[in-house]
Order: structure tokens, then sequence, then C-alpha cells
């Protein structure tokens, strides 16, 4: 399986960065990845919060914490890798947060969606996975509004090949609870709709299918256009 990873922005960041979405546990896991294309080394943590702002437990090979400490070298990477071996699922956004006098590193996630190889663990006496699906999600500064390609093709919901829908993530880093809302467009400039106002607490998170956020139900299928 291939996916698709983020170009990695060189413009330095002094703050918290913010990656929308992971899911780990009951077949899911996600892969952070830390880059630092700076000529100074970085060093500060990464934490994984609920859709509710509290911090989440993920299984790793070492540990099974909310938070990881990095310290990345001049020029290098670094990987915080979940296992996705709890039986139940967790969801949220994951916040990299430099130390004082460090800068942030660039960062991005691939979630993937896999399920255990009973054959192969046996074999080989260790949990063996075979990946179903993965996608990239990439960090975000904060900002009051931005937008996004969004699509609809064939009957996903059925499970038929080729069928696609577009999902989002949005998290609030900020100290205080966020009100927004979606509109969605054809490249032609035709409304095709506008989301019910959507509230997030501080510091949470808000992750759905295009289709299913309040409002957005009657979106036609197929369709191709801009939501911002």
């Amino acid at each position: 399986i291939l996916s698709s990873i983020p170009i990695v922005d060189t413009t330095p960041v002094d703050g918290p960065v913010v990656i929308p979405h992971f899911a780990d546990g009951a077949g899911w896991k996600t892969q952070v990845v830390l880059v630092n294309n700076t000529d100074e080394e970085q060093r500060g943590e990464v934490r994984f919060l609920s859709q509710g702002n509290t911090p989440v437990d993920v299984g790793t090979t070492d540990a099974l914490t909310s938070v990881f400490e990095y310290h990345i070298q001049p020029r290098s990477y670094s990987r915080v890798q979940t296992n996705g071996l709890l039986e139940n699922l967790s969801t949220g956004s994951v916040r990299i947060v430099p130390f004082e006098g460090f800068r942030a590193p660039a960062a991005n996630a691939i979630v993937a969606q896999f399920v255990v190889d009973e054959n192969a663990t046996a074999i080989a006496g260790t949990t063996r996975v075979n990946t179903i699906f993965e996608t990239p999600v990439e960090a975000r500064l904060p900002a009051t509004s931005m937008r996004f390609y969004g699509e609809s093709v064939g009957d996903f919901d059925a499970g038929k090949p080729r069928s696609t829908r577009t999902s989002l993530a949005v998290a609030n880093p900020s100290g205080a609870e966020t009100t927004f809302q979606l509109e969605v467009r054809s490249f032609d400039d035709v409304s095709l709709g506008t989301s019910s106002p959507i509230t997030i607490p501080a510091g949470g998170q808000y992750a759905n299918y295009l289709q299913l956020v309040p409002g957005l139900e009657s979106l036609p299928v197929p369709f191709q256009g801009l939501v911002r």
C-alpha cells in the first residue's frame, strides 16, 4: 500500500502545531512523523488528546502513555508509532509542543486500519498485521478559515469498489470553545450545502464524514468541489 505524505514546510515554527486526527486501537494505528529541517536540535513532547481534550493513552512497543518526549538532531527525524492493539478505539488530536527555547518540527501522521495475521503471528511469535487502508494527516497551525477539496463517488456505504467519501477533522487548540460551519461549493461556484453550526470545546476535536455532518446529509452523489 502506498500513501502520499505532505511536502515538508521549511518555514520555522516557534509554537505548538496540531495534527487534527489520530486513531488507535480496535484495528487502527497511527504513526506520527516529526522532521527537523533546521540546523538546530529540536526538543519537546507529542501529546495525544481525546475529542474532549483529555489525555489518551496509546500503545507502543515501549510504553502505554499519552505523552512522548522527542529529541531530534539537525536535519533528522523521529517517529512515534502506536500499535493499535488496544481493545477499544481512541480518536482525537495530536499536539506537538516544543520545549521553551526550541522550535517545532514539521509533522504529519499516517492513520492506518489493519487486521492481525493470525498465522504469521503464530509462526513469528510476535504480532504480525496486514494493512487494509492508510491516509496521511498534516499538522497545521491554527487558522480562522481554510478550504480543501471534497468529493463523493459511488456507493461508499455499501463498500462498492472505487467509491469514495471525504472525511474531515477539525481541532481546537485554544483555551475557549469555538463554533464553525462548513460550506460546500462546486467548481463552478454553485452552493451545494451549508452545515449547521458545530461547537468544539476548548482543546477538543471534531471528525466525521462530510455527508454525515449535520446539515450536509443531502449532498449530491457524485460531486467534486471545495469545502470551506
